[in-house]
């Protein structure tokens, strides 16, 4: 049995790393994968948010220079040449008071895999229309501001809902900002970490979704699974944003959603 649940430990570790940075989303692939397993996984808060801190290392080391060049513009803070930070900050406020508004709404979608279904098929219209947009922005000059800052923060708020990809909504809010793939694709990062480590800071304090129900070894194995296959995710995505295959993802996504929707 210990060897069945490290399995599931490294599967889930796997495919929240994969999912998690790629624009399909990685709570609906885990919302579907835990209600077919049927055990102390499903549900478990706890468990998803240590995978969680996996694919937060891997960002913190994929993107450490342009989390270096952000860090830096603390020391002059009202600077214009900090706008950057302006809008990471704005969009992470616009995330939380979303997030913190809808989340008894959020949380009982999240048990529900017909939701993540219908969700992966409106995701795979967003990769679709995203491609749109960073296509007609290839030689963009434009950088972030507050505005565009707000649009993607609340667009990273509207994909807590299980099945619809975080980084393929504020990808597609990037582009629709008229930022360059390079840049969507960055700030799209960039604003995850506060999003990512503030739940795991959140659900810590709380002691949400039993975090004894699973061994350590358990927690261990799902964790670097999670950071190994998270980080070349991101090297993956990155190529096929600046190569404009983007679409891809998206037939993905509604090939996904309609065998969800069609046979579970």
């Amino acid at each position: 049995m210990s060897v069945l649940r490290s399995v599931y430990s490294l599967l889930l570790g796997l495919v929240q790393g994969a999912t998690e940075f790629l624009p399909i989303s990685s709570s609906g692939h885990l919302s579907i994968i835990q209600s077919l397993m049927g055990n102390e996984f499903s549900g478990n808060v706890y468990f998803g948010i240590v995978l969680h801190m996996g694919t937060l290392l891997a960002v913190l080391i994929f993107m450490r220079k342009q989390i270096w060049e952000v860090l830096l513009m603390f020391k002059n803070p009202f600077s214009k040449k900090a706008a950057l930070l302006h809008s990471l900050l704005l969009g992470t406020l616009v995330t939380a008071v979303f997030i913190i508004f809808f989340k008894k709404i959020l949380m009982d979608m999240f048990s529900t895999p017909k939701v993540a279904g219908w969700a992966l098929l409106f995701t795979g219209g967003i990769n679709i229309l995203a491609q749109v947009f960073l296509t007609k922005n290839k030689n963009s000059i434009k950088t972030a501001n507050p505005a565009s800052g707000a649009f993607v923060g609340l667009m990273q708020g509207f994909a807590a809902i299980p099945g619809i990809s975080r980084s393929g909504a504020t990808i597609l809010a990037g582009g629709i900002s008229g930022l360059s793939p390079e840049k969507a694709f960055n700030f799209s990062f960039l604003l995850s970490l506060p999003a990512i480590g503030g739940a795991f800071i959140l659900e810590t304090i709380s002691g949400a979704g039993g975090a004894q129900s699973l061994p350590m070894s358990q927690m261990i194995i799902g964790f670097l699974a999670a950071l190994i296959s998270g980080y070349f995710a991101l090297k993956l995505l990155r190529n096929l944003v600046n190569s404009g295959k983007y679409y891809l993802f998206g037939i993905y996504a509604i090939i996904a959603g309609l065998v969800t929707v069609i046979f579970i």
